[in-house]
């Protein structure tokens, strides 16, 4: 049973090392929401014909995240004035790319969704 008012936790550490990055700023974003629909994301990724429908049910969840960044992909059927047009992850990474940086998602169903992101300093 979820609570009438969510959550959204934030963090910033310094780490001497992840993997292949040395000294990087690790910034984390916890929320205790739905977490994101894994079966939303393979319907887009069939509706828009970016992957093949057997190689979809195929693919590792880590895998599947990763498109939530593409431009224009957005598992929202409401488009409203902050949300839905598949814009604001995508400059996320365009940005996160720019500065040799890594992110890495942890979602699970109602529970909630964790990115984090790695920035070398």
């Amino acid at each position: 049973d979820k609570d009438d008012y969510a959550s959204i936790e934030c963090g910033v550490k310094k780490l001497d090392h992840y993997s292949s990055l040395k000294n990087c700023v690790e910034i984390t974003i916890k929320d205790d929401g739905r977490g994101i629909d894994i079966s939303a994301i393979k319907n887009q990724l069939r509706t828009k014909g970016l992957i093949n429908s057997d190689d979809i049910e195929q693919m590792a969840e880590d895998d599947l995240l990763q498109y939530i960044f593409l431009d224009d992909f957005s598992t929202k059927d409401c488009v409203s004035a902050m949300s839905g047009r598949g814009m604001g992850l995508s400059a996320v990474k365009t940005e996160l790319e720019r500065l040799n940086g890594r992110v890495e998602i942890e979602t699970q169903a109602g529970k909630g969704t964790t990115f984090k992101f790695y920035i070398p300093i």
